[in-house]
């Protein structure tokens, strides 16, 4: 790689997972760390700089001093700070006011149209990671039962109507009846209020991405801690958005799912029937 690709890193372990890969291609990635702790990247061939304060406006004038050729926008950014405009610089306070509305995609969009005005094109992360995205088909953990089943299939129909909204990318369904739709808490709190709601367990979670999606960011993603949540919210079952999906250290997922009873499935929205999520 001739320049360095720039990498502003959120939470989760999806920014560890890019900086590797682009250093397993032959690059130096410099990371500017949103996260409290940067320890994890003291392993990859990466320099690591702290971004606590969102600071866009210094965050660009030294990709240029390191001669950044290309950067990637990867892991969880708390969305609420767009209502605490004290803690962002001048720089990403105009980005802002500039957006048509405050849902994501539109947020989302301000801030790259930004920075590409500033000459750094913004890649899409999911070129790195290609064997990371979910098929479709069953994926991990026992297979959904006949209920499940019709649970995702109605979930997906909501989604359809919900994500050109742009406010949340999944919801829970049980029963035919939606227990609860993720907004800017993400998807774990959401999982969690859903669980307080069907105190007797049960529930489906369907996650997808609106069709317009710019996937040079915010892709679907579960990991771990998605399985773990949904352990103790007592809910059994989730179906992704294949082809369109991050799952994070997938050999630990399949584990986890098969211990927890859970099931996990990839779907295609342009095929919302019981055949194709039972398969």
């Amino acid at each position: 790689m001739d320049k360095s690709i720039a990498i502003i890193a959120g939470d989760g372990a999806l920014p560890l997972l890019v900086a590797r890969r682009i250093s397993e291609r032959g690059g130096r990635p410099v990371v500017y760390a949103l996260r409290r702790e940067t320890g994890s990247f003291a392993g990859i061939p990466c320099v690591v700089k702290p971004f606590p304060s969102i600071d866009l406006g210094w965050a660009l004038s030294d990709m240029k001093a390191e001669g950044v050729g290309a950067l990637v926008l990867a892991g969880r950014v708390p969305k609420e700070l767009c209502f605490s405009p004290e803690k962002l610089d001048p720089v990403l306070q105009r980005v802002l006011k500039t957006a048509n509305a405050r849902d994501d995609h539109s947020l989302l969009a301000s801030v790259l149209s930004a920075v590409e005005k500033f000459g750094v094109p913004v890649i899409p992360y999911r070129d790195l990671i290609p064997d990371l995205l979910a098929r479709e088909g069953h994926l991990f953990g026992r297979k959904p039962n006949e209920r499940e089943q019709r649970d995702i299939v109605c979930g997906m129909n909501i989604l359809r109507v919900l994500l050109p909204l742009s406010f949340g990318q999944a919801l829970v369904t049980h029963e035919g009846a939606v227990v609860a739709v993720e907004a800017m808490e993400g998807t774990d709190e959401m999982i969690r209020r859903a669980g307080r709601i069907l105190r007797n367990g049960g529930g489906c979670v369907v996650k997808m991405m609106r069709r317009d999606q710019d996937e040079r960011y915010d892709l679907p993603t579960i990991g771990t801690t998605t399985l773990e949540v949904m352990r103790e919210s007592g809910i059994g079952c989730l179906a992704v958005e294949a082809g369109r999906t991050i799952v994070i250290e997938p050999e630990t997922c399949a584990t986890l799912a098969s211990g927890y009873g859970v099931s996990v499935v990839g779907v295609s929205p342009g095929d919302a029937t019981r055949s194709a999520v039972g398969s």
